[in-house]
């Protein structure tokens, strides 16, 4: 059923030239109602689901309880790829082929449609290429002259609360990056610990402090008077791991264990009920939520995304992660990783490693169909 070398030389084939991605599938559908309603999505770069606790992080914590919560959540990727995947709703092994087309997001392109102002925020001023080569490429940035008087991302907030200020009539899209867990290894663990608990106490620290930023945004929300009229979605690229699996993997980008994979997904969304969701959910899912549910698109999902709607709390036989040459198959008992070759690992619920047992063959074909069905056919 799976013939391999056809695969290879298809492969061999459609690499000579550059590949070109249908993204979508088909002309988007309007045939919903519509809500125009602002959209803030925060990401605190680096932050794992498990440390949004009151210990840790009691303003996350509490934004939490008081809204939609996603705590079985998982990015699209174990490294800065996963903001692809919030986006494009696409595994990352689209990212060369889509940065060469030059393709904004579908969601991105829908709302200039839809006249929403654009404000981007960052406590880096979006030091990685990606976003200005590729998911906001064409869109200004808002440049922030950083000083010593507060954090990078406390200043990034700040901005960002005076561009919504000046807001008038349109609805609007705003991003901010927060980026002050990225740097966990900079705070200082003074006391005698082992060089793994002053990592893990380092962490915990930026947390912290990324909380204190977290709620100095949810005072400007409620400042400016928009928690009415504004989802708020809050969310990490990625987590990161302090070898819980065993396997010498420190950080991000070694493995698709759920150390690397599951982040916060938390939504303020006007008239709804505060409510926890314990199905699996995906970066993939985002862009489909916000299309179909705010901005009116009937289309199937399948035709624009490799995700489906958050709020689709249907049985999924699995969910996607990746790099740009691999891509992960997690189910409920073990996750299946496939590079773009067709050769395979398989892995149990803690992440390691089954040699003597192999993955079904439709998890096999379903991927590897993933890896390629939005590039254009040749005819």
């Amino acid at each position: 059923m799976l013939d391999r070398q056809e695969y290879l030389q298809r492969l061999k084939e459609s690499q000579a030239q550059t590949e070109l991605v249908r993204y979508p599938l088909e002309k988007l559908e309007f045939n919903r109602r519509t809500n125009s309603l602002n959209i803030l999505v925060v990401s605190v770069n680096n932050l794992r689901s498990d440390v949004m606790t009151p210990e840790y992080m009691p303003n996350a914590a509490n934004f939490a309880t008081q809204n939609l919560s996603f705590t079985n959540h998982y990015s699209s990727s174990n490294d800065t790829f996963g903001v692809f995947g919030l986006f494009y709703g696409l595994p990352s092994s689209y990212v060369s082929s889509i940065k060469m087309q030059g393709s904004r997001p579908i969601l991105l392109d829908t709302l200039l449609d839809k006249d929403y102002s654009f404000g981007l925020f960052s406590g880096d001023n979006f030091d990685d290429d990606l976003y200005g080569e590729t998911i906001f490429r064409g869109l200004n940035f808002t440049g922030i002259a950083f000083n010593d008087a507060n954090s990078p991302d406390t200043q990034a907030i700040n901005v960002w609360a005076d561009w919504v200020e000046q807001r008038k009539k349109n609805p609007w899209f705003s991003f901010i990056e927060l980026t002050t867990v990225d740097n966990f290894s900079t705070y200082d663990d003074k006391g005698n610990h082992s060089a793994v608990d002053k990592l893990q106490n380092g962490y915990h620290a930026s947390a912290a402090k990324a909380d204190e930023e977290l709620g100095i945004l949810f005072d400007k929300i409620e400042q400016l008077g928009i928690s009415e009229s504004t989802v708020v979605i809050l969310t990490s690229n990625h987590g990161t791991e302090f070898n819980e699996t065993k396997t010498n993997s420190w950080g991000s980008n070694s493995n698709y264990s759920r150390y690397q994979l599951q982040v916060p997904m938390v939504i303020h969304w006007p008239g709804k009920v505060p409510t926890t969701y314990d199905h699996r959910t995906s970066h993939l899912d985002l862009s489909v939520t916000l299309l179909q549910d705010l901005l009116g698109v009937s289309s199937n999902p399948s035709d624009f995304s490799s995700g489906q709607n958050l709020f689709d709390e249907s049985p999924r036989k699995w969910i996607l992660a990746g790099g740009t040459r691999e891509l992960a198959l997690i189910t409920n008992k073990d996750t299946t990783v496939i590079d773009k070759f067709g050769n395979y690992k398989l892995y149990d619920g803690n992440y390691q490693r089954l040699q003597d047992k192999n993955p079904t063959l439709p998890v096999l074909m379903q991927g590897l169909t993933e890896l390629q069905r939005f590039y254009a056919k040749s005819n």
